[in-house]
């Protein structure tokens, strides 16, 4: 064998070496990016579940008293809307949390009928099958924007949703009567322009039974 054929084995056993280094190298890390793919499948049920307890539960704690918000609804709507409502989009509802004490005063097929304490107004309890985007975005904290795609973003208020209808509104139906009294925290979308107490449907997120009106 020459020194020129010498010098062109050294060199292709050089590339085949080269190449065999790279392609290891290479392909380990895709392993690693489909792994990570895996690991970060969005689960909208432990997100779902950490919003209710994180997020919503301690808004919610905070949130402006019912009674309040009903009777700024009849002075000054445009400025409660602007001040406590979030709404997604270009819509006419925004969506409110809010608290207070209330007595039952009547047990509907889907709604119970809730007086506020120290007020004439009255609220629909929703005891019935809760659907829609109310309990996603009365934070204003979940936005569509962070995610991928709007299924994701759709399954949160599917999640959030089957924690209200299978933990909160089945104990209410149980244990609720009329003439009980209430603590309550919830949320509810509110048209413009239709801000009678009346037609404010509650969602609940956190319901106490209490002794009287002053009791938390």
């Amino acid at each position: 064998m020459t020194r020129h054929q010498r010098i062109i084995k050294a060199i292709i056993s050089s590339v085949i070496a080269a190449a065999v280094i790279y392609l290891s190298v290479y392909f380990r890390p895709l392993d690693k990016v489909l792994e990570e793919r895996q690991l970060n499948t969005f689960r909208p049920q432990e997100y779902a579940r950490y919003y209710w307890e994180h997020v919503l539960a301690v808004e919610a704690k905070q949130a402006i008293d019912a009674a309040v918000l009903i009777d700024s609804l009849k002075s000054n709507p445009d400025n409660v809307f602007i001040q406590y409502g979030k709404t997604l989009g270009i819509s006419d509802m925004s969506n409110f949390i809010m608290k207070g004490h209330g007595q039952v005063t009547a047990v509907i097929e889907e709604f119970m009928e809730l007086r506020l304490c120290n007020s004439d107004n009255i609220l629909k309890l929703k005891t019935g099958m809760v659907f829609g985007n109310i309990l996603r975005d009365c934070t204003g904290s979940i936005r569509m924007d962070d995610f991928r795609n709007s299924m994701d973003f759709n399954n949160i208020s599917v999640e959030i949703n089957k924690i209200v209808n299978t933990e909160i509104i089945p104990r209410l139906r149980q244990k609720l009567m009329p003439d009980d009294f209430v603590y309550f925290e919830g949320a509810a979308g509110i048209m413009k322009g239709f801000a009678d107490s009346v037609t404010i449907e509650l969602i609940p997120v956190r319901i106490i039974l209490t002794n009287d009106c002053k009791q938390k």
